[in-house]
């Protein structure tokens, strides 16, 4: 609100003249001065509220918590989770998501009688659900295999593009594809959240 205030300020504000008296030169030089720099404005600002919170010892919100030094080590992520219960396989998770303490289990079970789970499948997700007090939903994955990764190729092809409109280049949409697959792939490698474009 603050940052469409000054903006708003700054349009609407006349220019300085030469003629006009030195303290209503000096006033329109300083709000010039402040729209201008509005966006430093608001970060130091926050800064100094983040700060007079870290020397008063008062923490009205917790925003990461402790974070570990360092870059995470260069691993090949898991392909299977342990849980008190025992071992949820990398099969288990792609049929479905693992649901405890906030997470949700979501797992491939049809209704219909032919194609039900095998027993001892069912057994370890009512155990899994009555320990952790999780809770299950039909439904697999589905359709969002194909959806997720196709929005981040469009999105980073439309942004792509509109650089590209701006600067007189052409893009190629199979180098963008390609680009956002290795990096998923390489930052798979560091727990990195997965880049869209």
């Amino acid at each position: 609100l603050l940052l469409l205030v000054l903006k708003l300020m700054r349009d609407h504000v006349p220019p300085v003249h030469p003629e006009m008296p030195p303290g209503v030169r000096l006033s329109r030089g300083l709000v010039w001065a402040a729209t201008t720099a509005r966006n430093a404005l608001v970060v130091s600002f926050a800064a100094l509220v983040a700060y007079s919170f870290e020397v008063t010892g008062y923490q009205p919100f917790i925003l990461t918590g402790e974070t570990a030094e360092g870059l995470p080590p260069v691993r090949i992520p898991p392909f299977s989770v342990t849980t008190a219960n025992g071992t949820i396989s990398f099969t288990e998770m792609v049929q479905g998501r693992f649901s405890c303490f906030g997470l949700q289990l979501r797992m491939n079970l049809p209704c219909s009688s032919q194609h039900l789970a095998p027993l001892q499948t069912r057994r370890r997700i009512l155990q899994l659900t009555s320990t952790c007090s999780c809770y299950l939903w039909g439904g697999d994955m589905g359709a969002g295999l194909a959806v997720v990764p196709l929005m981040g190729l469009l999105e980073s092809i439309a942004v792509a593009k509109a650089f590209a409109s701006q600067n007189n280049y052409r893009i190629d949409a199979n180098q963008e594809l390609l680009a956002i697959g290795l990096t998923n792939m390489l930052g798979s490698l560091v727990s990195s959240y997965p880049v869209t474009g």
